[in-house]
């Protein structure tokens, strides 16, 4: 078995993010220049302030190019709520006309009283 290294797309372990000032966010990394065959994924949830019930929603995306326009293809997704924890995701096909990598995520709490986030997501190809 080879070892696929890890490309951070989102550290948000030093500063937490919240639903107070960001609700939606994106992370865009250099093209790889690879031709690879699958993209392989991770989100660490380190910890999830408030007590109200939080929704962490994560998607790893590929595009054809930086300005992810219309095509935009979602390769990963994950949701972690409540409370800390990590989900590897399932290895997904990869398109060689999609070089382009982002992470997308959105933050939601049940109540209206916001929340916060620390968490790290990477990804792999191989």
């Amino acid at each position: 078995m080879a070892l696929v290294r890890a490309i951070p797309l989102v550290n948000a372990l030093a500063s937490a993010l919240s639903t107070t000032d960001v609700s939606t966010g994106y992370n865009f990394p250099p093209s790889t220049g690879a031709t690879p065959n699958k993209v392989y994924g991770a989100l660490h949830l380190s910890s999830a302030f408030n007590s109200t019930a939080r929704v962490l929603s994560l998607v790893i995306q590929s595009a054809s190019s930086s300005g992810f326009p219309a095509g935009v293809a979602n390769r990963i997704t994950f949701t972690l709520t409540t409370s800390e924890g990590a989900q590897w995701g399932t290895p997904s096909a990869v398109s060689t006309d999609q070089p382009w990598w982002r992470a997308s995520w959105t933050m939601s709490t049940v109540a209206s009283t916001g929340g916060a986030w620390k968490f790290l997501t990477h990804f792999g190809l191989k």
